[in-house]
């Protein structure tokens, strides 16, 4: 039979403790009823039963409190039994995230190391490189999107790839979900993933390997088919008359008879030279100033007769306008 605990042995002591004062409590009635009666005899008796029963009360409260000292040393020692477990565990638990942290600094070293040897084989395929043959071609050949022959390239790539293997997306709907802690230095490559059109779920993104292995194919097809610069289409001349602005287009063919530029007339310089911000031109004046000067500009590059009479009579306007404007100015009334 297996030995009660303290706990229990503290149990059964304090209800034996309770029955004991319960027959206290009906021997006293029973004394003071033949103390009543005139039994002194049944008194005596009764009385010699209820100091046994006072003295087993008084056994009993020290029995109590010996069993709950007891109890609590044995509680104390569990507890510290168990604490001693709960450090043995938790040391072994720090003991393995040491070695998972010695196994992470090789990775990082491991990481480090071919991250170096990936850039300088890249680098020394890009020394074998025609660099100056073709704008499109130097651009490409350093771009991760495209040949990835530059270390920046590499790292972007790199960058991409801690993205893929190390970020896990939130789910949403929970205000309290946990989400695992990314890789550090991860980047994606686009900030909305591709959606497939057909499944409509996210395109998984292209391991790091893939991605330089498709570019080395995309430089050596370029470098194998001499695919620098892009075949040039013939586009027609234009037949239309030049734009001011558009400077790549070619000027029209000038007449053999074709004569230099006249020289505006004094009066008219004074007039052509007026910039926005040096001298002030009331706003009823400016759009027949402009067109004054448009006017001039056109006939001056012309070499027809008719257009001489018309250029004279333009700067003529050009200077009565000119004469206008500056009454206007001064406040005087137009003629």
């Amino acid at each position: 039979m297996a030995k009660p605990t303290t706990a229990a042995r503290l149990d059964a002591a304090r209800a034996e403790h309770e029955a004991t004062l319960h027959q206290i409590e009906e021997a006293t009635a029973a004394r003071n009823s033949a103390l009543l009666a005139d039994d002194d005899r049944l008194a005596a008796k009764v009385a010699t039963q209820l100091d046994n029963l006072r003295q087993l009360a008084r056994g009993h409260v020290d029995k109590i409190v010996l069993l709950e000292a007891a109890l609590v040393r044995e509680q104390a020692e569990a507890a510290a039994r168990r604490h001693e477990v709960h450090l043995r565990e938790f040391e072994q638990t720090l003991a393995q995230a040491d070695i998972a942290g010695d196994e992470l600094q090789r990775a990082a070293a491991l990481l480090e190391q071919k991250f170096r040897e990936t850039i300088r084989l890249r680098e020394l395929a890009l020394s074998m490189w025609p660099v100056g043959k073709s704008a499109h071609g130097d651009a490409m050949v350093r771009a991760p999107e495209g040949a990835a022959l530059a270390a920046g390239a590499v790292s972007v790539l790199l960058q991409h790839e801690l993205h893929r293997v190390g970020t896990e997306a939130r789910l949403g709907g929970d205000p309290h979900e946990r989400v695992k802690v990314p890789l550090p230095g991860g980047a994606p490559a686009r900030l909305t993933p591709l959606i497939d059109q057909k499944t409509k779920q996210p395109v998984a993104l292209k391991p790091l390997g893939e991605a330089l292995r498709a570019a080395s194919r995309f430089a050596v097809e370029t470098l194998r088919g001499d695919k620098f610069v892009p075949p040039v289409v013939a586009q027609p001349e234009p037949t239309g008359p030049r734009l001011v602005f558009d400077e790549s287009a070619p000027a029209p063919p000038t007449p053999a008879a074709a004569r230099q530029p006249r020289a505006p007339a004094q009066p008219l310089a004074a007039v052509s030279d007026i910039e926005p911000l040096a001298e002030y031109v009331p706003p009823e004046f400016r759009p027949r100033l402009a067109a004054l000067l448009s006017q001039q500009a056109r006939l001056g590059q012309s070499a027809a007769p008719e257009d001489e009479r018309a250029y004279e009579q333009c700067l003529a306007d050009l200077t009565a306008l000119r004469s206008e404007i500056e009454r206007a100015k001064n406040g005087e009334a137009a003629a």
